[in-house]
């Protein structure tokens, strides 16, 4: 399966072009990346540094209310108010007197109240202090008093009611003989008890500034809320201060437990948001010049590359144009031999003299050694094929006078096959391994017939070797061997075993037979490369030693085949060969597979 190819020019442009914009961006952008890595770190902690000094006022002022609240509470003049026995007149004035002097018009905290109502249990309207009367129907039975039994000795910070424009506490009033609660205080204050807090805190690039209360409730003097309720819950779950990071902002929370704030105030979060753009806004102009510089250097880079590539690639293109040339036998094609780069003038160089010599080669050598090969192989296989025939043919003979038509006919559909795979190929020089194995196969047919069980054939090779192209017919004379000198011989049955892998880009066939095995003037004989006479051991090893030197003219004198053998122990046969899974043209058949 073909795939795609790039060429070298676009390799040479993709390259050089990469590693310069890959510098380029380890010199600007990594930078810019740890710039703006550290300006982050510096802002997360300043605004950390920020949050805890909200925190710490923040808990100086509920811990101061909570005081004066108790104060109030304590207060045996407020104490006697709470007596079922006054006349609700007298009590209402005195309710105002007491009121007004804890909370005076001119101070703060007279201020910051906009109501404070106390409800008695056996009253049926409550004392009433400021401008925003609560007006409560069945006290306590109201979400105002279960709200305040939840933190029965403490304030109870509501949160902000949007119908009075103002932050709602609640605290229950006990009588200290029995602990039983007489009453319900309710205040009311402005936002500015809590923005006036936050106000010398005010930061251009603070985007929102929440306070949680200890059940997790705003209370924030900025109503509209840029803070998703997923962030709210996970800062007041979270058991210590910390920070958030969203996409497009950081959130910092600080505990009030980190500024050792008492009960309930312990829980109370105090949130600070900070969009990324806003602190980042004065650095992106110099983002943008890093980047503006790592696209203009790229770019440059670019055109000098393939300015560069341009006076390489083109002389090489010539040279591959010129090789395709020659391929289809102009073997006058020449290059020019003039170019800036001593490489380029070497490689066209070399091949012009490659030309000159590759002509006077084919004209003079080749041609006339490619007549005598031929004719030389064309004799060994006239030596081969009929010897084999000659000791098929008296088998075929032999099974006809012993058996049946039947079994007969068996022999000569497996001889059919045979004689087609040599007559039908035409010139053709090479099967595949597995055309190959399938001739064995046809042969050992032949052969059971004669030895039945005697002879055991055993078959191993590798799925990759199928489709290797070896010589036609050459592991046929090997088998017969090992059958006629082998176990023919022997009294007792035999086996032969084939083995077929590639090792180191080479396809190894080992034909192993435990049968008598040969004498050593018989191997001697075999591995004798002369030329062929007719006493070569009357005949019965012509095929191996046509063979070995059909394998010498196809490939050279490097593969061939090796035999060990020992007298009445066995022979193994070693057949070396090229792998070659391609089939060549027909035109150069004669000479190699």
């Amino acid at each position: 399966m073909s795939c795609f190819q790039w060429k070298l020019k676009h390799c040479m442009i993709i390259g050089i072009s990469g590693i310069i914009i890959l510098t380029s961006l380890i010199l600007l952008l990594f930078p810019t990346i740890s710039y703006t890595k550290l300006y982050e770190e510096q802002t997360i902690n300043y605004c950390k540094n920020f949050s805890l000094q909200i925190a710490t006022d923040l808990t100086n002022r509920l811990e101061q209310y909570e005081q004066k609240i108790d104060n109030l509470i304590d207060d045996p003049s407020f104490r006697l108010l709470l007596n079922p026995n006054m006349e609700f007149t007298d009590a209402t004035y005195q309710y105002l007197h007491i009121i007004s002097n804890y909370f005076k018009k001119d101070s703060l905290d007279g201020y910051y109240l906009q109501e404070i109502d106390c409800y008695l249990w056996h009253a049926n309207q409550p004392l009433a202090y400021g401008s925003k009367p609560t007006e409560l129907v069945n006290t306590f039975n109201s979400s105002y008093y279960y709200t305040a039994l939840l933190a029965p000795t403490t304030l109870n910070w509501i949160g902000y009611d949007q119908k009075s424009d103002s932050i709602e506490i609640s605290r229950i009033i006990y009588d200290y003989n029995n602990y039983k609660p007489i009453g319900l205080l309710i205040m009311r204050l402005s936002l500015s008890f809590f923005s006036d807090v936050l106000s010398k805190y005010e930061q251009e690039n603070v985007g929102q500034i929440n306070i949680l209360t200890n059940r997790g409730s705003q209370i924030s003097p900025i109503k509209k809320t840029i803070t998703s309720q997923n962030d709210i819950d996970n800062c007041f779950n979270a058991s210590s201060s910390g920070t958030l990071n969203s996409l497009d902002s950081w959130i910092i929370y600080s505990k009030l437990k980190d500024t050792y704030a008492n009960y309930p105030y312990e829980k109370w979060t105090v949130m600070v948001s900070i969009t990324k753009t806003s602190v980042l806004q004065n650095y992106q102009q110099m983002e943008l010049l890093f980047i503006l510089t790592a696209i203009g250097i790229a770019v440059i880079a670019v055109l000098i590359t393939v300015k560069f590539s341009t006076k390489v690639t083109t002389p090489i293109g010539n040279l591959a144009k010129a090789m395709k040339t020659v391929q289809q036998g102009e073997l006058n094609t020449q290059l020019n031999e003039h170019s800036h780069i001593n490489e380029i003038n070497d490689l066209s160089h070399g091949f012009n003299q490659m030309t000159e010599q590759l002509n006077q080669l084919i004209n003079t050598v080749y041609k006339s050694k490619l007549a005598e090969k031929d004719s030389q192989l064309r004799v060994l296989k006239s030596q081969i094929n009929p010897h084999f025939l000659f000791n098929t043919l008296q088998l075929i003979g032999w099974k006809a006078h012993e058996y049946d038509a039947d079994e007969i006919s068996d022999m000569i559909s497996s001889l059919s096959y045979m004689l087609a795979a040599d007559l039908y190929t035409g010139n053709e020089q090479c099967f595949t391994l597995e055309d190959e194995l399938e001739y064995i196969h046809h042969y050992i047919t032949i052969i059971h017939q004669k030895y039945k069980d005697k002879i055991i054939f055993q078959l191993n090779a590798q799925p990759e070797c199928l489709q290797c192209r070896i010589p036609k017919m050459i592991l046929q004379p090997f088998v017969e061997n090992a059958v006629v000198h082998g176990i023919a011989p022997k009294t007792e049955p035999g086996t032969i075993q084939i083995e077929i892998n590639i090792k180191n880009s080479d396809l190894y066939i080992q034909i192993t037979d435990d049968g008598v095995g040969m004498r050593n003037d018989i191997l001697e004989e075999i591995h004798n490369n002369n030329e062929l006479t007719s006493s070569d051991s009357k005949g019965h090893h012509i095929a191996l030693k046509n063979i070995q030197n059909r394998i010498h003219l196809l490939y050279g004198t490097e593969y061939g085949f090796t035999i060990k053998s020992q007298f009445y122990q066995g022979t193994t046969i070693i057949l070396k060969l090229p792998v070659n899974n391609e089939r060549t043209n027909q035109n150069d058949q004669s000479t190699n597979c």
